[in-house]
């Protein structure tokens, strides 16, 4: 704008001058008459007489022609004017747009020499425009060591071929700060094709760079992540049906990187049977439904499984337009659960071999208490008889006894079949009187008791709440607590068995203690194992059985060491009301 009033106002100094001009013209036309001769004498044409009308007429033709060239001179003046004035103002600008940018900005001559550098060089290496100016080789010796050779290339590429040139190259600022640079340098010519040299710009691109290198090493350990977990990402554009695969995913396909793909590709990859299964999982998750399958594919002669999992994405009008997802190579896992499947059916034959072992060892166990009752009852029964006088009454009673023994053993063949029914079975329970059920376990035991002179101490209160058991269970449970007693006492001196019962808690405890030389195991809960057993001849299954039993009931067991010597072995059962 200030350029364009410079040039508007000395347009009217020209036309006045030459207004006067033709005003002078004229008054010399008036008093130098021979002038009017001019003609005559050039052309010898005759002499015109003066008149003051051709006087007029002569000054103002020559007042229009002298105007015209004033205007002519006027316009080129003003042209020049406004030409350098734009060109100041445009060079103003540029000048204001070079100090005040971000880039460092610069210009050399055709022989490399720099003309021009931004201040923004100062912010960028810590030197200074005059330093570069005044220091032709700064800048290379500045440039990072590893980059020097590609830069030097660089430049005299850039002045020979007089082309567009780019490069990334790393410099040493005057504080010893390693800084990326990326240049990019343009040459320039006149209209005629003169070479002036080229501008350029230097960007600092330190954090862009840093930014990429920190990407890349991202990318990388993603790589190397889904290398070790055999895991790939894909990428499906619904809108085009173009499909992406990572790297990786070819790795898991074994397809070339070079295989254009699509949906209808991916699907030849999956084996023939699973095909319909993937097929109908995509066209459901297309419909909004989660994606995530496992399923075969084939790679070769070779069967794999993958697992895929995907989210699809919708445009505003609820088409699909994108999927994305991953896959897993899972054929290890596969291979593992197959594998643990056959040991997992090996095992259950051997535990079923073992069970089997197991109910023989309780079948023995059971079916010997009863049996080895009624040899000793009929032991008993025989020395009766043998005597002088016998007496009739005791040896009906051993006879009796004899009859209930055998009547033990039927009901624990029964009992022994009931374990093998299938779980769930709800096997008879009833509510019970504790004390009526020790005194019957201590008859069955009597025979015992008598050939091993083992006096039996009671305490049994009859306020007792009643116990929801099976009677034949339960007495076996104590049955096995009173023989382990009886064999672990032998022919100690002092011999006693202690039963007592107790009401704790809501619930009613039935202990069963000896005098015999205790436990030997450190960990008291070991004897409850089955097949552990401190005895040469014993199998170890006694307590075990009590356990299982006593568990069965919604009861526990559990068993110690006296401070004065014998063991003490508790079953805990929860009580129960009559009406029940």
């Amino acid at each position: 704008m200030s350029g364009a009033r410079e040039t508007d106002q000395p347009v009217q100094s020209p036309v006045l001058l030459l207004v006067g001009i033709g005003y002078v013209v004229l008054l010399l036309l008036v008093w130098l008459d021979e002038i009017l001769d001019f003609p005559h004498l050039l052309l010898g044409a005759p002499r015109i007489p003066f008149s003051w009308h051709g006087a007029l007429l002569h000054s103002m033709v020559i007042t229009f022609v002298a105007g015209l060239i004033g205007l002519a001179v006027v316009g080129l003046q003003s042209g020049r004017r406004r030409v350098t004035a734009e060109k100041t103002e445009l060079a103003e600008r540029l000048r204001i747009i070079a100090e005040h940018t971000w880039d460092w900005a610069f210009w050399e001559d055709p022989d490399g020499k720099l003309i021009y550098a931004s201040p923004s060089c100062r912010r960028i290496t810590g030197y200074g425009p005059e330093e570069f100016s005044a220091d032709a080789d700064l800048l290379d010796r500045i440039t990072h060591e590893d980059d020097l050779k590609a830069y030097r290339l660089h430049q005299q590429t850039a002045h020979k071929t007089r082309e567009q040139g780019e490069l990334r190259f790393r410099i040493r600022t005057r504080d010893g700060e390693v800084r990326w640079i990326e240049q990019v340098c343009q040459p320039i010519f006149t209209d005629s094709g003169e070479y002036l040299g080229k501008r350029g710009s230097n960007r600092d691109i330190t954090e862009q760079k840093l930014a990429e290198e920190a990407l890349e090493r991202n990318e990388a350990h993603l790589k190397h992540a889904q290398e070790v977990a055999r895991v790939g990402s894909w990428e499906l554009d619904l809108t085009v049906g173009k499909l992406y695969w990572s790297e990786q995913v070819y790795r898991i396909f074994g397809v070339g990187g070079s295989t254009p793909l699509n949906y209808e590709a991916f699907l030849e990859t999956v084996h023939e049977e699973d095909r319909e299964f993937v097929s109908s999982s995509w066209r459901a998750a297309l419909a909004g439904a989660r994606y995530d399958i496992e399923h075969r594919i084939r790679v070769g002669q070779e069967i794999r499984w993958v697992r895929e999992e995907a989210e699809v994405e919708f445009n505003e009008h609820g088409r699909a337009v994108r999927g994305i997802g991953i896959v897993q190579d899972i054929s290890a896992r596969r291979e593992a659960e197959e594998d643990a499947a056959r040991l997992e059916s090996e095992l259950a034959h051997v535990t079923r071999i073992a069970t089997l072992g197991e109910f023989s060892a309780a079948l023995a166990h059971e079916l010997n208490q009863p049996l080895a009752a009624i040899l000793s009852n009929s032991q008993a029964a025989l020395r009766f008889l043998a005597a002088e006088d016998p007496d009739l009454t005791e040896i009906r009673e051993t006879l009796e006894d004899i009859v209930e023994d055998d009547q033990r053993a039927r009901d624990i063949i029964l009992r022994l079949r009931d374990l093998t029914k299938k779980p769930g079975t709800r096997q008879a329970h009833e509510p019970l009187a504790v004390p009526p059920l020790i005194e019957g376990v201590l008859r069955i035991a009597r025979g015992n008791l008598l050939i091993r002179d083992v006096p039996v101490e009671r305490r049994l209160p009859a306020d007792l709440p009643l116990v929801l058991a099976n009677a034949v269970q339960l007495q076996q449970a104590l049955l096995n607590l009173i023989l382990n007693a009886l064999e672990a006492m032998g022919d100690r001196p002092g011999r006693r068995l202690t039963i007592e019962t107790h009401c704790v808690n809501g619930d009613v405890e039935i202990a069963v203690q000896d005098t015999g030389p205790g436990f030997a195991h450190e960990d008291v809960d070991e004897v409850f194992k089955p097949f552990t057993t401190s005895k040469e001849e014993g199998m170890g299954m006694g307590l075990a059985i009590s356990r299982a039993i006593a568990e069965s009931h919604g009861g526990r067991i559990r068993a110690g060491n006296l401070p004065d010597g014998g063991a003490r072995v508790v079953i805990t059962l929860p009580a129960c009301s009559e009406e029940r």
